[in-house]
């Protein structure tokens, strides 16, 4: 069974300890980074969690899934919106890989959106890293398409609202 929980005095330390692949190193943000990243979300009242994935009652991986103002290099599609919903961070620790934890973390964390702030209307956004095959596969196949930005090595993904 795999679910989503937040970040606790009783789990942090195993999330701490959490690692991709060694290959994926270059293309997932250090552990720290992410917590740093939403405590920043938390302090800046963003709507929002760091998402600590479960798999048969054991933290197996991250997704932070937060919003944030449309900012200036935005992908032009996204300017008529204020928001946008976005996902930092997310991995599966190494030992969990290809049973597909992270197909349906990833399910759960778009379903999560859905209860935020107009989280049915804004459209959500992540960061991959061009040659990260896997990871575009898999977010393509949840309605993503590569914005044509690209941020250095990284490409912005979107997905727009499904009532637009």
């Amino acid at each position: 069974m795999v679910e989503l929980r937040k970040v606790t005095f009783g789990n942090y330390n195993k999330v701490l300890q959490l690692k991709p692949e060694e290959y994926q190193k270059e293309y997932v943000e250090d552990i720290s980074t992410t917590l740093a990243l939403a405590y920043a979300g938390i302090n800046e009242k963003c709507p929002g969690e760091l998402c600590i994935i479960y798999y048969e009652n054991e933290p197996v991986g991250v997704i932070l899934v937060g919003r944030s103002e449309i900012g200036e290099q935005e992908p032009k599609v996204l300017k008529k919106y204020k928001f946008v919903y976005r996902f930092i961070g997310f991995f599966i620790d190494y030992k969990y890989q290809n049973k597909g934890i992270g197909k349906k973390a990833f399910k759960l964390a778009l379903d999560k959106v859905k209860a935020y702030p107009d989280g049915e209307y804004l459209p959500i956004a992540l960061e991959v890293k061009v040659e990260n095959a896997n990871a575009i596969k898999l977010y393509e196949s949840f309605g993503f398409h590569d914005s044509g930005i690209r941020y250095g090595d990284d490409c912005a993904f979107i997905r727009l609202p499904q009532n637009n």
